[in-house]
């Protein structure tokens, strides 16, 4: 059961979405709550919440918002069950990354502030920090990016000196966009290295996200750029179609349809955008759907 929850939570993390539910089935069916729940005393987490957490950001980027919401869920009954620091700890991160990822930033900074609240109480660094970059993310998507540049650089600073986690490359991409959102062309650096570290590290969980956000730095910092800003745009759509991140896929389709709007190539907007909106069944009143379904109203 733990060989196949922790190839799971790896083939999750290098962007093997479709191998990583296999694996995870594999888990649940010889995981025994009873049996195993002291499993989490020796490994630091229950492994059901573990397979809980790390599936949800699976099919979160599958493009199956409802499940993953579902598995978070379940998750944090689990942590409350169990009555372990380090699980409510883990289970706050997850569920916060979660929301994040699906732009649900107010969740993920109240989740992320509570993560902050507890571990500092209790002197659990690691899970301090990881809470602040979650707290200063969600400032990001409220229109503060000033704010998420000192506190994810501050956070990521601190994460890394005790032992950085498995997104840092992600995080990174996120101080990217809030640095050109305030101005700043370090961005353009801070972009680049958060990809050399997302492809040195095999984490391309979110590889996709930070070619997108690349477009997204170009654009801000140099608007007339638009050849490189589009083919940013267009790598992230290829990489999440390989990865099968239908979620990735769209958000990367929307920033390209912006651009291609802007030039008056509507139709060739419209006929991107279509068929990537007409796969998805679940989650339409999440905010990539409602902003694409907007897009395809107004070039339609």
């Amino acid at each position: 059961m733990m060989a196949y929850r922790l190839l799971g939570t790896s083939q999750t993390m290098a962007g093997r979405l479709d191998e990583a539910l296999g694996s995870f089935q594999s888990a649940r069916e010889l995981y025994d709550p009873l049996r195993d729940r002291a499993l989490g005393l020796s490994t630091g987490v229950d492994p059901g919440l573990a397979i809980d957490c790390y599936q949800s950001l699976a099919e979160q980027a599958r493009g199956y918002p409802d499940r993953a919401h579902a598995l978070t869920d379940e998750a944090w009954a689990t942590s409350a069950a169990v009555e372990q620091l380090n699980a409510r700890s883990y289970a706050f991160f997850h569920f916060g990354l979660t929301a994040a990822m699906g732009r649900a930033s107010a969740k993920a900074a109240e989740l992320g502030s509570g993560l902050v609240s507890l571990a500092g109480a209790h002197g659990l660094s690691f899970w301090e920090a990881m809470g602040g970059t979650l707290t200063a993310w969600g400032r990001l998507d409220a229109g503060d990016p000033e704010g998420c540049v000192a506190g994810l650089t501050r956070s990521l600073a601190a994460a890394q000196a005790v032992g950085s986690g498995l997104v840092g490359a992600l995080l990174r991409s996120v101080l990217a966009e809030a640095l050109a959102r305030s101005g700043d062309a370090a961005a353009i650096t801070v972009g680049k290295e958060a990809e050399a570290l997302s492809r040195r590290t095999g984490a391309l969980y979110g590889l996709a996200e930070i070619q997108r956000r690349r477009g997204v730095v170009l654009r801000w910092l140099r608007p007339d750029a638009t050849v490189a800003a589009e083919a940013a745009f267009r790598e992230a759509m290829t990489t999440a179609r390989g990865q099968n991140a239908r979620l990735f896929e769209l958000r990367a389709a929307c920033e390209l349809v912006r651009l291609l709007a802007e030039q008056g190539r509507r139709q060739e907007a419209y006929d991107l955008l279509a068929p990537i909106h007409g796969w998805f069944t679940e989650g339409f009143g999440t905010p990539d759907l409602m902003e694409a379904k907007v897009w395809l109203e107004e070039l339609r």
